[in-house]
């Protein structure tokens, strides 16, 4: 985990500032407009609007279609920084995403733990060639709705296989349940 950490953080320090991947500016704009109006925006609200402009307008472009969970988390960031330059923010941002890539992580490893308790090496290995692919470290450094959608996933699934495990204890399943309804908005 400590290197996921490192590796993630560096990435999210490496990449470009505004817009190290595509859709960044838009996601970073999607969740300045929630924090800002206090409503989620219309379907083809802000179409048209120049990527680079999500920094500094409150739209969330042409990602209004892409469902609210990830960035109600990060509007709570932007009101928390709301008077912090747009840099922080920006890095602020990318945090949110590399926490929920650890979260997710850790979730992983309680997923295999769970599935196959005689053999706990197997979740080091798991959480340990997930934490390195550089694909994962890239979604996880930047401002990506996809960081939301390892996280309810890996909750859901670990939450899941404990209730299959422990059927006596029924918390596990309303909790996997919280994690589901997660993962519709995602």
């Amino acid at each position: 985990l400590l290197v996921y950490v490192l590796l993630a953080g560096r990435f999210a320090t490496l990449l470009p500032l505004w817009g190290g991947v595509h859709d960044e500016p838009i996601y970073f704009g999607y969740c300045r407009f929630l924090a800002v109006t206090g409503r989620l925006p219309r379907l083809g609200e802000g179409l048209g609007v120049q990527p680079w402009e999500c920094y500094t307008l409150p739209t969330a472009g042409e990602a209004a279609h892409h469902p609210p969970g990830y960035f109600f988390l990060g509007s709570l960031v932007c009101r928390v920084l709301g008077g912090a330059s747009l840099t922080v923010q920006n890095y602020a941002l990318r945090g949110l995403s590399l926490a929920l890539g650890l979260a997710a992580l850790a979730f992983l490893h309680r997923l295999v733990r769970e599935l196959l308790p005689e053999h706990p090496w197997m979740a080091l290995a798991a959480v340990g060639s997930v934490a390195v692919l550089p694909q994962w470290l890239l979604v996880c450094s930047v401002i990506y709705v996809e960081s939301f959608g390892a996280f309810a996933t890996t909750g859901a699934l670990w939450l899941l296989a404990r209730y299959a495990r422990t059927p006596a204890r029924p918390w596990s399943l309303w909790f996997a349940g919280l994690f589901v309804g997660a993962m519709a908005l995602t």
